[in-house]
Parts: structure tokens; sequence; C-alpha cells
């Protein structure tokens, strides 16, 4: 930081320099816009070097696995698998290996 504001200091006693020696009447305007576009390049080198910064460094979240599912009962498409699922839901259907739950929703047999 302290060598961007040397350089920005040494920028600006250079480029105003010149202009306190003029004598003319259009001196004036001319040191007046030169001071804005050099206020101007100033303001935005200032803001480059500040968004310029790293942000902070945050810790990686945290891995989270989804549980994988538990079958109760035997092997899907097994003979014991369709005893088993005749035997516990009268909705059973033993082409698609679904019942209707109590809410009326399909629901494959485990």
């Amino acid at each position: 930081m302290r060598k961007f504001l040397t350089a920005a200091l040494a920028a600006l006693t250079l480029i105003v320099a010149p202009l306190a020696t003029a004598d003319n009447a259009f001196a004036g305007r001319k040191a007046k816009n030169t001071a804005y576009i050099l206020g101007g390049v100033l303001g935005g080198l200032i803001l480059a070097d500040a968004l310029n910064k790293p942000a902070a460094a945050r810790p990686a979240p945290p891995v989270y696995y989804a549980p994988q599912p538990v079958y109760y009962g035997p092997q899907p498409w097994t003979g014991e698998w369709y005893e088993y699922c005749r035997a516990r839901y009268r909705s059973f259907d033993a082409n698609t290996g679904y019942f209707v739950g109590y809410d009326g929703r399909y629901r494959f047999c485990q």
C-alpha cells in the first residue's frame, strides 16, 4: 500500500506542477479539469487496489452422506419376496412390485 501511495503522490505532483506555473485565464479552467480527471484516476486506482485484495479464506462445508436404504424383508424379485409381500399387503401387484399404501400412494414392497 505504501508503494501505491508514493506512486500516486508522484503522479499528482507531476501533473499539477506545470499547471501552477500557467499565467493566463485559461489555466484556471485547465487546472480544474485536470484536477477532476486526476481525482477520478486516483479514485479508480484506490478502488481497484481495495477490490484486488484476496477474500478471507473459509473452510470447506462438511460433506454429508445420504443414508443407504435398509431392506427389512427378503431381496426383491425372489420367491421369498413375492410370498412376503403377498402376505403383508392385500393390494400388492406381483407384476410391478408395488402396493397401495394407506395414503393412496403406490410404494415399492421392501
